[in-house]
């Protein structure tokens, strides 16, 4: 895992950690982890469209107020080595596929303002979408591993609209070094105002933890056309700094609980 940073977590009690390299994968195709890339056939005119009207609306947001502030947000954040997306959606199929292709025209642009590689996964990927991902240069990895992923180097992950539970899990693999993980995307302080402290607890047991030890930076979205794509997202970075209320029992090990299906 040295080449990309990356190892696979698995359960602590029932076996070892097994490596992964994700970047290995994104040269196959179609993806074996992933069953919707034979859902639909290769449809070249379909990719072209879709990846201008991809390219459009990353023109569309270049000198916006909205990328200004995506680029003060980044800078506060050095030392980065890659960028992981995960939950972008179909581009291609389904209902939300504008809300994907504005959140691939922001990942485009990070990817820019980083200078760095990015790896992307989402079940519901299609062959076309992966082939649209590859012309705008982001890599696409068969690997599904529920965000049990360890990094072994700092880390942006961009999530938008991801399951909670999928945050819940990356934390747990990267409990060790959290200050390697940085997200963007859903407003986890949101759990707070949907359930009980105790239900959180016992359910999302490492964001809960984790909240305490958090620096979180909301992300306002004044682009109309953005409201229902980045708006409730934050930034979130971790470390041990003075005001974190983490126990020394909070910092052993704990055992996860599996990602919703």
């Amino acid at each position: 895992m040295e080449e990309d940073g990356f190892v696979l977590v698995k359960n602590r009690r029932r076996g070892q950690r097994k490596p992964v390299n994700l970047n290995q994968s994104h040269q196959k195709e179609p993806l074996r982890d992933n069953k919707s890339a034979y859902s639909v056939e290769k449809d070249e005119t379909e990719i072209c469209r879709v990846r201008v009207k991809v390219l459009q609306y990353k023109e569309e947001l270049a000198g916006s107020q909205l990328l200004q502030e995506l680029f003060d947000e980044l800078a506060q954040h050095a030392g980065f080595s890659q960028i992981v997306c995960y939950g972008l959606g179909s581009l291609t199929a389904g209902h939300c596929t504008m809300s994907s292709r504005y959140q691939l025209a922001v990942l485009l642009h990070m990817v820019s303002i980083l200078s760095l590689p990015c790896i992307a996964f989402d079940p519901v990927f299609n062959i076309n979408d992966i082939n649209i991902m590859k012309q705008l240069g982001i890599s696409v990895t068969e690997n599904n591993g529920r965000g049990k992923c360890e990094t072994k180097s700092k880390t942006l992950f961009f999530m938008p609209r991801c399951p909670f539970m999928l945050f819940n899990n990356l934390l747990w693999a990267n409990w060790k070094c959290l200050k390697n993980v940085v997200f963007f995307g859903n407003d986890l302080t949101l759990l707070t105002q949907q359930m009980t402290d105790e239900e959180f607890e016992a359910k999302y047991n490492f964001i809960y933890l984790a909240l305490k030890c958090c620096k979180r930076s909301p992300f306002a979205v004044s682009n109309t056309c953005l409201e229902n794509v980045l708006n409730n997202s934050a930034f979130f970075s971790f470390e041990l700094q003075a005001n974190c209320t983490l126990g020394s029992k909070d910092l052993v090990w704990l055992e996860p609980l599996d990602i919703d299906e």
